[in-house]
């Protein structure tokens, strides 16, 4: 779900999406068959609590980790992470923990988390894959979005080759893709020549569900 609202009625927004879209996955009885994701926290938070048993998990994306990124507008709504706000340093800072701990995803029971293939490099050598699991206390699923992007030129695609399998060596279990097609050739490759076994990835068309609301209720 991609919800961009940031002004005052931003947690009404927030719910009313995560009511349509608990409502359409009732509707055609998706419950056990879909993961929910969004890049508004609130949105997240809202869909588990008007169905707690669907699968949630959340979004990290490059902004989050810049200089001047306001944590506390993202996250101060959120219940369970308004008094960290409070104790830890705003900005980029507050991201990494909240990446490091995965308190966002403790916040509302969610699974796992996605994050914008280009943080991968840095985050790979700050932490491996099972230091990572012993923070969350478990072996957190882990995704990359978004492989592929089909508005790159061809010359950056080819180089997020190599990337993709420094991600599948870190831990990585999922690739958010634009081209199904060119990660399943490039899945059979790293099979075939690494004598290992990539099959547990999946590759996913993820649609951004915008006004949703409106598609569902008119």
């Amino acid at each position: 779900i991609k919800s961009t609202r940031r002004d005052a009625n931003r947690a009404q927004y927030a719910d009313e999406v995560a009511e349509a879209v608990v409502a359409m996955i009732a509707k055609y009885n998706m419950e056990k068959k879909v993961f929910v994701n969004s890049f508004d926290a609130l949105t997240t938070e809202a869909v588990k609590r008007h169905n707690p048993n669907l699968v949630v998990g959340t979004f990290f994306y490059s902004g989050e980790f810049a200089a001047d990124y306001d944590a506390k507008d993202e996250y101060d709504d959120l219940p369970n992470l308004s008094k960290c706000l409070r104790a830890l340093p705003n900005g980029p800072n507050f991201t990494e923990y909240l990446l490091m701990t995965g308190a966002v995803l403790k916040a509302y029971q969610g699974a796992f988390f996605d994050m914008d293939y280009k943080i991968y490099p840095r985050f790979m050598q700050e932490i491996t894959y099972n230091g990572l699991a012993d923070y969350y206390g478990h072996q957190p699923s882990t995704g990359a979005w978004t492989i592929y992007k089909m508005t790159l030129p061809e010359a950056e695609l080819k180089a997020t080759d190599g990337l993709i399998h420094e991600m599948i060596n870190w831990g990585l279990q999922r690739l958010i893709t634009d081209d199904p097609d060119r990660v399943a050739k490039l899945l059979d490759r790293y099979n075939s020549g690494s004598g290992r076994s990539a099959q547990f990835l999946s590759t996913t068309l993820l649609l951004f569900v915008a006004g949703i609301v409106k598609l569902l209720t008119a």
